[in-house]
């Protein structure tokens, strides 16, 4: 079980095979202002022990959305 990187974020997919099979739930981690995705990838490894069949997504903040939640009136999502 390995993460993978893609465009927003990182993703690991579930432990338990076959690999093709449907995760039976989905957790999303969001992280706060100054950190980044990958802060949050020891998190789910451990979580991941205890729910082998759940995957996880780490997403990371693009800058608009980190300049809109800083109060910067200016900024629109992307």
């Amino acid at each position: 079980m390995t993460w993978e990187e893609f465009e927003h974020g990182w993703r690991l997919a579930p432990a338990i095979p076959p690999a093709d099979a449907p995760a039976r739930a989905l957790v999303v981690l969001l992280h706060g202002v100054g950190s980044n995705a990958q802060d949050l990838l020891p998190l789910a490894d451990r979580w991941s022990e205890t729910f082998p069949d759940v995957a996880f997504t780490s997403t990371a903040a693009n800058a608009s959305t980190v300049a809109l939640l800083a109060g910067n009136g200016s900024a629109c999502a992307t």
